[in-house]
């Protein structure tokens, strides 16, 4: 019909944006971020549940996760207000880059190490998308047609989505010990940091400068 005729072609426009080389990193950049920025998200409730465990908070893992995630919600706030004065000092990639070399961080000391101190350096998980967000959107809106914007953020999303469940899929075929134990979230943690980290490492040699990307 013309209207699916339409939307396919709408699509394969937006794809077509991706032959600008800065569009493309900052397309795998949000992909990325998508699946480091949901890692700590998705695992730092059970992680709490095992520092709890055998404790008289037990019972009170959940009201202690969402009061953490109110605390981080407030600390990346913070940050976020701030993400544009900082890319003006050192740049959009340099605080790209950072944001992604902080979650891995944040995300190898959880696979490191079982410590209620370390709950004290997650409340720091939403700093990355605090810094990166303002940035990435001012960057991508203007090398985006207005009538495409929304289909294609909408396919960034679900292709960062689709790699972040396609991941969770790998992680758990990984798995052979029981699971609900420290050496099995370790493991997890850590796989996490290892593949993450080939990926910033692709993204870092790959930079591109923005000057000479505009479309």
């Amino acid at each position: 019909s013309e209207i699916s005729t339409g939307f396919i072609r709408q699509i394969g426009d937006c794809l077509g944006l991706l032959r600008n080389p800065l569009l493309r990193w900052l397309f795998g950049f949000e992909v990325l971020m998508v699946v480091l920025n949901h890692i700590p998200y998705k695992f730092y409730q059970p992680y709490l549940g095992l520092l709890n465990s055998g404790t008289a908070f037990n019972s009170k893992t959940a009201l202690a996760a969402g009061a953490h995630m109110a605390a981080a919600t407030f600390v990346a706030a913070w940050f976020a207000r701030r993400s544009a004065r900082v890319t003006e000092h050192i740049g959009i990639q340099r605080v790209l880059l950072a944001a992604a070399a902080i979650q891995l961080f944040i995300i190898g000391v959880m696979g490191l190490i079982l410590h209620p101190v370390v709950l004290l350096l997650v409340l720091f998980r939403g700093v990355p998308s605090g810094l990166s967000r303002a940035p990435l959107n001012a960057a991508v809106t203007p090398r985006v047609p207005k009538r495409q914007r929304a289909t294609y953020l909408s396919i960034q999303s679900l292709v960062g989505r689709l790699v972040f469940s396609m991941f969770l899929i790998g992680l758990s075929n990984a798995v052979v010990a029981p699971v609900g134990t420290w050496p099995v979230l370790s493991s997890l943690l850590l796989r996490s940091v290892i593949v993450a980290g080939f990926g910033l490492v692709l993204l870092s040699i790959s930079s591109i400068n923005p000057k000479s990307s505009q479309s």
